[in-house]
């Protein structure tokens, strides 16, 4: 990064200044000041967020070496632009595989990428270091109103690991984010102190204390016990580690044009509603909708698109029907009148005839009272249902639009089979609906788009709903 200052200093340019990870709190905000009152024209950092800036005319972003993932590359593109007016991304890489050291890493910016990225998650022996450290603070308090298993404790402990401590404090919360998703703790909230409840003289003070502190609740019995932590930790980690493997090998195929970026992009921020950690098996999802103006990948297969987001497909939530459904079922539709489980093909095993029936059976005993699907499923639960007194309507899944007048106002579940398309007038109901389609269901109205990644009401996958309704 020096390098690049000095370069740039040889070549004429004056109004420019630097920040690295060196520079000094005074250093860094001497910067800032120079750079909003726009007596600099370029700025050299060794990364977007240690520079902090959120000006509006920036022009343009060079990236002198491969972000280690998308999300950092995103971030400093995201730099440019923001008042709305044209800015440029340049990203100069320097990529040669004979370029390695003596123990045979790679020396280009692919390597300097992939060293920055295993550096990203704490390892267990670290992670256990700072989390007693701030256990057993003496500034740690335990907040009896609460609970006794309630602390208080000091993200800025020091356990004699860095220098910096602003990073000390990073690593610090960082520790207590990965025991969050391990369920060793609860990270938990508190107001801060509001200026008319406190003295001039001490706001400050309080302030501070209130920002070096996080409030926890402990999950464990023997919250310093260096096995159960690493039990609980350690498949985290390496979830956490995939993903940050994931992020490189994302950032590299974006950098060679392999595939189109809005979709790269779609796959980095969407968040599904089942992750590998500890949520809630139904939470609403965040979505991505893709916007190409013309990647590289998309102008060389000439599938260059621009696209707007899709007609929500939600509706709102429905009340009138509410004590139709059994208790076990009312909790699906909170988000509205549709519910879709989406099975994969792993699910589609040599069972998968008799499972599925069973979980629609299932739904009929709990309430629901149409049951639509193609013609020959139909045939075959009707003949197996012929001795059971089983109330319900076996209608077949249409392609064209029902006649109104012959529409059930009752709780529904549709199955749609794998290479079937999704009709588009099932994705509107009055009524509590149940869709039961594959994964790669993609959306009626817009066909590049995945249906669970744009769907606005509650879904689920097909084995945890099947467990679910308790098989």
């Amino acid at each position: 990064m020096k390098n690049w200052y000095a370069r740039l200093k040889e070549q004429g340019y004056r109004r420019l200044d630097k920040m690295t990870g060196e520079s000094t709190p005074d250093e860094r905000q001497q910067v800032l000041d120079r750079w909003e009152k726009d007596e600099l024209d370029i700025v050299v950092a060794t990364s977007a967020f240690g520079l902090g800036i959120d000006k509006g005319d920036v022009r343009a972003v060079v990236h002198a070496c491969i972000p280690e993932n998308v999300n950092r590359f995103y971030q400093e593109v995201g730099r440019g632009g923001r008042d709305g007016c044209a800015s440029v991304s340049l990203l100069l890489a320097y990529q040669n595989t004979a370029d390695r050291d003596e123990n045979g890493r790679r020396n280009d910016d692919v390597g300097c990428a992939r060293a920055l990225n295993r550096q990203r998650v704490l390892t267990v022996d670290r992670a256990f270091e700072r989390w007693e450290e701030m256990f057993t603070s003496k500034q740690t308090t335990r907040l009896p109103e609460r609970s006794k298993r309630h602390f208080r404790v000091p993200v800025r402990a020091y356990p004699g690991l860095d220098s910096d401590n602003d990073m000390n404090e990073a690593w610090n919360v960082r520790t207590l984010l990965l025991m969050h998703r391990s369920g060793l703790l609860d990270l938990q909230g508190e107001p801060p102190p509001l200026p008319e409840e406190v003295p001039d003289d001490e706001l400050e003070a309080r302030l501070q204390r209130y920002f070096d502190r996080r409030v926890i609740e402990v999950k464990t019995a023997a919250p310093l016990n260096k096995e159960a932590f690493r039990d609980a930790i350690d498949p985290v980690r390496e979830t956490m580690q995939a993903d940050t493997e994931q992020g490189l090998t994302d950032m590299i195929t974006l950098l060679k044009g392999e595939q189109c970026t809005s979709k790269i992009l779609t796959q980095v921020y969407r968040v599904p509603r089942n992750g590998p950690l500890k949520e809630a098996p139904v939470s609403r999802s965040v979505s991505v909708f893709p916007e190409c103006g013309g990647c590289p990948a998309c102008r060389a297969d000439g599938s260059q698109r621009g696209v707007s987001p899709p007609e929500d497909v939600s509706v709102p939530p429905w009340s009138a029907y509410v004590h139709d459904v059994h208790a076990s079922l009312r909790s699906l539709f909170r988000e509205g009148t549709q519910f879709y489980v989406f099975y994969e093909a792993e699910d589609q095993g040599r069972t998968w005839a008799r499972t599925l029936e069973d979980v629609v059976r299932q739904c009929v005993r709990r309430d629901i009272r149409r049951v639509i699907a193609p013609r020959e499923i139909l045939d075959t639960w009707r003949e197996r249902w012929r001795d059971r007194s089983l109330l319900v309507f076996l209608d077949e899944l249409k392609q064209d639009w029902p006649d109104p007048t012959a529409t059930l106002s009752v709780p529904e579940l549709v199955y749609v089979p794998t290479d079937t398309p999704l009709p588009a007038h099932y994705l509107r109901s009055n009524a509590p609906r149940i869709l039961i389609l594959p994964a790669s269901t993609p959306h009626p109205r817009d066909s590049h788009r995945p249906l669970q990644d744009v769907c606005t009401s509650g879904y689920v996958s097909f084995a945890a709903f099947k467990n679910q309704i308790a098989l």
